[in-house]
């Protein structure tokens, strides 16, 4: 079996791009023929892919927003061999591609969504939560209509299955007209070092160097949908109480580091907040061990990974409901959910968990439980397996 997987780029940072990886790594063990077609918007070198995974970078003639038209895209896939493509995000230009090459050349595909991120700041625009409206983000907002149920629609009507990593991935895909035998409910995994025990000595050196008490850990990109300011304006109110309190951001810079920055200076918080930049995954485990709480305050999500991975790691979760996050929580227990863009209730969720140790161990042992039993990724590339074979029209 050749599967060829199509995501926007490469090996990148994201959910989608974890998703991809660990997928085509465990699919490659396993014998399976696996391609990687991306655009070249990501420079770094690829490392710690086997030889047998064939990764194929095509040049982005032009990028808006987050829309990237990728060079010879259409000729490469007509030209392609592949028994199935498994296609990576929702609302994209590849995707787009996809769908109309299918109408050409009668492929097999399989979308994974990655949750809606244009729908959902669509529908936050209408509603107001988002106060930083740019003109792009504007012209979105004018033209999510049309996209969805023209261009959006052919993509969800020519893929022959629909990958939901979540409750409400399912029911999007469903408003959007998708036939219910096409959708097939498969969370993320969750890569097998969160799930690992931790030498102790380092997480006792984290809380040591940070000097805090409560120790609140926000994860992901330093961007305007990430709503990032959000954790720091809930520490604000948090020092009041806790004056050790220490608020840890980790992530690349995605354009609001220099505002949060001087957030930081406006409440005079320089000695409680530390921006320690992208941490890797081994090293990322100690601090979810070493942090009282997580707080994800996104706009704007499909299942969020690091979620997942702080329940893994037995690290409580205050998110917002972006995506399919409130579901996870709600199912799980083991988090609280907030409104959008909403520090005091933030402030609120951090707070009871901190106060009250039984309930902070419970939601620990209630999304460590989960996790193990809902997000390793053995069992979840065997259902993808699965789906491949259905939708080639063969079993082993």
């Amino acid at each position: 079996m050749h599967v060829v997987f199509l995501v926007q780029r490469f090996p990148g940072y994201g959910g989608a791009e974890e998703y991809v990886r660990e997928l085509t790594l465990r699919l490659s063990d396993d014998g399976v023929n696996c391609t990687i077609l991306t655009s070249n918007l990501d420079k770094r070198n690829i490392l710690e892919l086997p030889e047998s995974i064939k990764v194929v970078k095509l040049p982005v003639l032009l990028k808006i927003g987050e829309y990237a038209l990728w060079k010879g895209l259409l000729k490469t896939l007509l030209r392609s061999r592949a028994d199935v493509f498994h296609v990576n995000t929702y609302g994209y230009f590849h995707t787009d591609m996809l769908s109309l090459a299918r109408g050409l050349k009668k492929f097999k595909v399989v979308l994974t969504g990655h949750g809606f991120h244009g729908l959902d700041m669509f529908f936050h625009l209408c509603r107001n939560d988002i106060k930083e409206v740019s003109f792009l983000m504007n012209c979105r907002y004018v033209s999510r209509p049309f996209y969805d149920f023209v261009l959006g629609r052919n993509e969800i009507k020519s893929a022959d299955a629909l990958v939901a990593l979540s409750q409400k991935d399912v029911e999007v895909y469903r408003w959007l007209g998708a036939e219910e035998g096409k959708i097939y409910e498969i969370p993320q995994g969750v890569r097998d070092v969160f799930f690992e025990d931790v030498d102790k000595t380092n997480v006792m050196s984290i809380r040591e160097q940070l000097n805090g008490d409560p120790i609140i850990l926000s994860v992901g990109e330093l961007s305007g949908i990430k709503g990032k300011d959000i954790p720091l304006r809930a520490l604000a109110l948090l020092v009041k109480e806790y004056p050790r309190a220490r608020l840890v951001y980790i992530g690349r810079d995605g354009g609001k580091c220099k505002f949060l920055k001087e957030l930081v200076a406006h409440y005079g918080l320089k000695e409680n907040v530390f921006f320690l930049g992208y941490v890797p995954s081994d090293q990322l485990i100690n601090y979810y061990n070493s942090a009282d709480v997580l707080v994800h305050t996104s706009y704007a999500e499909g299942l969020s990974t690091i979620i997942l991975e702080a329940m893994a790691a037995g690290l409580p979760v205050v998110s917002t409901p972006a995506g399919g996050n409130a579901y996870l929580l709600q199912n799980s227990n083991a988090g609280v959910v907030v409104p959008f863009g909403n520090a005091t209730s933030v402030f609120a969720a951090v707070d009871k968990i901190v106060k009250d140790n039984q309930f902070r161990v419970l939601l620990a042992l209630n999304g460590r439980t989960y996790a193990s039993k809902n997000f390793r990724w053995n069992e979840i590339v065997e259902k993808h397996k699965e789906l491949y074979q259905h939708v080639l029209g063969y079993s082993d």
